[in-house]
């Protein structure tokens, strides 16, 4: 079985990079794809058993309004990316409430809404920010096992801003904010109403106290 598609990407080299999107997408067989770019089209050519052409066809298409999607929001056009494609981007899990206030902290509008990130910021500090939020969530989750949901946020928020979450751990646990346990580590406060004290946290200084907002 052969199945043909035609992918319009504008130009030659625009096309050159949805080739390399596509051969590259989870699901698509690259042994049984072939293709051919002629001026602004990507011509397909999936070959093989019937049901290996199905999927990859399948695949190919979710390819193609994926990178359609991200190449919109690269551009400045849509303003809003779908979650799991930036996670896919960003090439690991992002936390959507942590990317939204850091990007509101940089003086832009955010919201994640219907899976969807929806905002004003320059598309390419978003991506940015949210592979520096991902890469945080791994090393907080190395560093410090035992940090509650709220306090992980914090931390994560902490790493992705470019400080130390351990010395900002030293000044919240001075001021009693932290609770700590055999197996767990809590934030008496809930993590948004630090975000904006975070670079004065950590110099130890400011003056954040226990009874704040708490945490659920």
């Amino acid at each position: 079985m052969r199945v043909e598609l035609r992918l319009r990407c504008g130009s030659p080299e625009v096309c050159a990079e949805l080739a390399e999107y596509v051969v590259r997408h989870r699901g698509v067989r690259v042994s049984q794809l072939s293709y051919e770019i002629r001026g602004g089209v990507l011509e397909i050519s999936i070959a093989g058993p019937p049901s290996d052409v199905t999927a990859s066809r399948r695949a190919v298409m979710e390819a193609y309004r994926e990178w359609r999607s991200l190449r919109e929001f690269r551009l400045g056009t849509s303003g809003r990316l779908d979650l799991r494609l930036l996670a896919s981007t960003t090439g690991g899990p992002i936390m959507p409430d942590v990317l939204v206030e850091l990007l509101r902290l940089r003086g832009y509008s955010a919201e994640v809404s219907g899976g969807e990130l929806r905002t004003d910021a320059n598309p390419e500090e978003v991506l940015e920010l949210a592979g520096r939020v991902s890469r945080a969530i791994d090393e907080v989750s190395r560093e410090f096992p035992k940090a509650s949901r709220n306090l992980k946020h914090l931390l994560v928020a902490t790493r992705a801003l470019g400080l130390d979450p351990s010395r900002v751990l030293e000044v919240l646990r001075g001021r009693g904010l932290l609770e700590e346990g055999e197996r767990r580590v809590d934030l008496r406060i809930l993590w948004r109403s630090l975000l904006a004290e975070l670079p004065s946290l950590e110099l130890g200084v400011g003056g954040v106290e226990a009874g704040g907002e708490e945490a659920e």
